[in-house]
């Protein structure tokens, strides 16, 4: 479905150095790619097609008599009627939004085998299990991936200590997915990070799970912190898992509730054991991965991470990338 994306704007520069009004309407105007984003004059850009652009960018030009000067415009992706989150795919479109670039993203829009990532650390989550690939939700151009509630679905980076996602010293990161989640039939984990164990996180792990009421459970080196919102609500919802080594904050952000977390210390991406994280039950191997649609997964390390651990600069994350909030 197209939307009306901007109006833009133009002005140009005389020799004396002073500044013309808008010159938009005397313009005519072009783009690199007509199958992302149109043009009409004097300036108005449409998206074309929201399931194509989940990150992209497009040249514009503009041209008056036969002088022409040309801009990069950030398309970035938006859906799902009036909920419209942001998917950035370049470091540019964290930018756009007001927003440090993260480590790593994930679309989530093959069409079989494992889901590479985009970033400045590029990785590769391996698929395990038996996923669901290109899958369509009602309002949704953007493809989704669906895991089955089962100990063998996930989407994993595993790795030992010294190599990603074990980049940065201060032991702190922050992972994000966007999903869609059926009500379970027991205790299930939608993303996490840690020592690779076959207990619930062997207490060095930190974990989102889903209780058999769809509530998510903040999981931290041995202790829980449920909440009291449930997801299973026939909507896709953000799920932001913030570990703050440095100021020893653990937090939980949806786009129904915060929580809390009892921090524990014994995690995780700085230590010398092998260690995983990703989509599912990553890190604990005799839980389940929640059963659920995943369109977008993100993550980062450091002071970015951190960053986020205060309630109010999550706030204005999740806002920055179209959610809305009660909190």
């Amino acid at each position: 479905m197209a939307q009306n994306l901007t109006q833009v704007s133009l002005t140009g520069t005389y020799g004396d150095g002073t500044t013309s009004l808008n010159l938009a309407s005397f313009a005519t105007f072009t783009v690199s790619d007509t199958s992302i984003v149109t043009i009409a004059n004097p300036g108005t850009l449409t998206i074309q097609s929201a399931g194509k652009i989940w990150g992209a960018d497009v040249g514009v030009t503009a041209t008056i008599e036969g002088v022409s000067t040309s801009v990069p415009l950030h398309v970035i992706a938006s859906d799902s009627g009036s909920v419209a989150p942001k998917m950035p795919q370049l470091n540019g479109h964290w930018q756009a939004l007001g927003l440090s670039p993260w480590g790593s993203w994930w679309g989530l829009q093959e069409g079989a085998g494992n889901a590479v990532g985009s970033g400045s650390t590029s990785l590769t989550l391996t698929a395990t299990g038996a996923p669901t690939y290109a899958y369509t939700l009602p309002a949704w151009t953007r493809k989704f991936i669906t895991l089955a509630q089962a100990t063998t679905n996930n989407f994993t980076l595993l790795n030992v200590y010294g190599s990603p996602p074990n980049w940065d010293a201060t032991g702190s990161m922050a992972m994000m997915v966007y999903g869609l989640f059926p009500t379970p039939s027991a205790t299930v984990i939608v993303l996490g990070s840690g020592n690779a164990n076959t207990t619930p996180g062997g207490g060095m792990s930190t974990l989102v799970e889903l209780n058999t009421s769809t509530i998510p459970v903040l999981y931290c080196s041995g202790t829980t912190t449920p909440g009291t919102k449930p997801l299973n609500d026939g909507r896709v919802h953000p799920v932001l898992l913030v570990y703050d080594k440095t100021n020893s904050r653990v937090k939980l952000y949806t786009d129904m509730e915060k929580i809390t977390g009892s921090f524990g210390g014994g995690l995780q991406i700085a230590n010398s054991l092998t260690s995983s994280m990703g989509i599912g039950n990553a890190s604990v191997t005799a839980l389940n991965t929640a059963s659920g649609s995943y369109s977008y997964y993100t993550f980062c390390t450091g002071s970015v991470a951190e960053s986020l651990s205060d309630d109010g600069r999550a706030s204005s994350f999740l806002k920055a990338l179209g959610w809305s909030l009660p909190w």
